[in-house]
């Protein structure tokens, strides 16, 4: 009897999960954009002389990938998505969920929007997307990082960093998502892809040691509701 009562509420429970109870739960395993510092040198006469001067520029190439994994039941649409960039003098960044955490209304953040970013994602289904920079794309309220011919992002290195001798650098992805879970249809969803420290002895250097990178598989959005939570 005991086995017939477990069985039937199991039966209930599956019936119920499978039939009724809907859920979005769109994970995304990320291949992040590298970002690196290039120096370049440069040679000039002084008189008898030859002096050798350096450039360092702070740089973002392509060739990453995402790979959206939808273990929900519903179709999730990626509509849109862009990466963010937030150089900064001190790491003042703010934990992932905290308000603010990927915001960049700061004077010196800047945003590229990405092309074949979009994807409709059924249950259950993988899809892979290698996204490429948008020219036209570039969001940036100050001297602006430029796309070069090698489709290279040159980004400006923060102000006072030269004084300072260091710099921090969040670079979030930002996605745009519908979904039927959705109570506005359309939301947007930031996730970090890594902290990254940068320091300044004769030349400036990338501390990897000291970087945090996000997980490659990270939670973008989840959601459930059912038959029984719009009664109760």
């Amino acid at each position: 009897m005991t086995i017939s009562v477990t069985a039937f509420a199991m039966s209930v429970t599956s019936f119920y999960i499978t039939t009724f109870r809907q859920t979005d739960e769109l994970h995304v395993s990320i291949s992040p954009p590298l970002i690196d510092l290039r120096r370049y040198a440069e040679f000039r006469t002084k008189g008898d002389r030859v002096v050798e001067t350096s450039t360092t520029t702070l740089e973002m190439t392509e060739g990453f990938a995402f790979a959206y994994i939808n273990k929900g039941s519903r179709d999730i649409v990626v509509v849109d998505a862009k990466i963010v960039v937030m150089p900064r003098i001190k790491n003042e960044f703010k934990r992932q969920g905290e308000e603010g955490y990927c915001e960049d209304d700061n004077r010196e953040d800047f945003s590229v929007n990405l092309n074949d970013i979009g994807a409709s994602i059924k249950s259950s289904e993988v899809k892979v997307v290698r996204p490429t920079f948008n020219a036209k794309g570039v969001l940036f309220s100050g001297a602006g990082p430029a796309l070069n011919d090698k489709r290279i992002l040159v980004i400006p290195l923060p102000s006072g960093s030269d004084k300072s001798k260091k710099f921090f650098v969040r670079v979030c992805a930002r996605f745009a998502l519908a979904t039927a879970g959705a109570a506005e249809g359309l939301m947007e969803k930031d996730l970090i892809l890594y902290d990254l420290p940068f320091q300044k002895g004769k030349i400036w250097d990338a501390q990897y040691t000291d970087a945090i990178t996000a997980p490659s598989n990270q939670l973008l959005f989840q959601r459930a509701d059912g038959f029984l939570s719009n009664i109760f």
